[in-house]
């Protein structure tokens, strides 16, 4: 297996941080383990050759990609592998919707009827729910009212965060339909730390949902903004890790079980994933 390491920019504007990350990405497979034209020291590369290493001895399929915000050092493990992408998808969805909101589109303030487990809510709340809970039901409430159709801008805005997969991702007759890659994890992650940075008060109230998220997949010794997705033949995490360098990381895997929120082998797999690439970003090319 082979694993690509760099470091591909210096803090950029979104639309730019993200070509350079995905060029920088696909240039590594020639260039190998890199760190900003230099080889890692070596305490990095022997913390990415470990994670490299527990990544191989896994059985099933797994993916990674992680990237420290300051300078864009990254590492990436079968990155654009797809996977159904189960609740992950409530955070672009929930991103688009702030967006629209803020651009007069939509009112977040709009009073939905109860369904299933959610009660009667605003839009707000119930966007609330589906993030720091990830409820089903409230989501069911959101795209009830604004489906995420592939027609109906959701794609355009994926396509515009650098996820290009057209698809019908949450609406009535598909509930939550999709694909995703760690490689897209990343470029959604990004897009919400870019909203994030704007200060809105929409903004900080959403970063607050994802950070109140309860789940424990990824350690969680530092604040983290995150979101999980689990399924039959899915199991993943991505998180904005707020140590005193901050990273992305995606972990995408199918090692999901029906009927099983959290498969114990599963968790504590990506467990150990995030302790190991958490070593690895604490240093990154130094």
């Amino acid at each position: 297996m082979k694993v690509r390491v760099l470091r591909p920019c210096r803090p950029l504007p979104a639309l730019l941080c993200l070509l350079a990350l995905l060029a920088g990405i696909a240039a590594a497979a020639a260039a190998g383990p890199k760190s900003g034209g230099a080889a890692l020291s070596p305490r990095a590369q022997q913390a990415a050759d470990a994670l490299t290493a527990y990544l191989d001895s896994l059985d099933g399929e797994v993916s990674v990609a992680c990237m420290r915000l300051s300078d864009g050092f990254t590492f990436a493990y079968r990155e654009d592998a797809g996977y159904y992408a189960a609740s992950l998808l409530k955070a672009p969805y929930a991103l688009w919707l702030c967006r629209r909101a803020e651009a007069g589109e939509i009112d977040l303030d709009a009073p939905l009827p109860a369904r299933g487990s959610a009660p009667a809510q605003t839009a707000r709340q119930a966007m609330r729910a589906m993030i720091a809970r990830s409820d089903d039901s409230a989501t069911g409430q959101l795209y009830s009212l604004w489906p995420a159709e592939a027609g109906g801008g959701f794609t355009a805005f994926l396509a515009g965060i650098g996820v290009d997969r057209p698809q019908d991702a949450l609406t009535e007759q598909t509930r939550i339909h999709g694909e995703l890659s760690a490689r897209d994890c990343l470029c959604i992650l990004q897009a919400l730390q870019d909203y994030f940075s704007t200060g809105t008060s929409l903004a900080a109230s959403l970063q607050q949902d994802f950070m109140d998220a309860g789940h424990h997949l990824l350690p969680d010794d530092w604040p983290m903004a995150k979101k999980y997705g689990s399924w039959d033949g899915a199991l993943h995490d991505m998180a904005i890790v707020y140590n005193s360098d901050p990273y992305l990381i995606a972990v995408m895997s199918d090692w999901g079980v029906d009927g099983v929120e959290f498969p114990e082998e599963g968790a504590s797999r990506i467990a150990e994933i995030g302790l190991l690439a958490g070593d690895l970003m604490g240093m990154g090319g130094g």
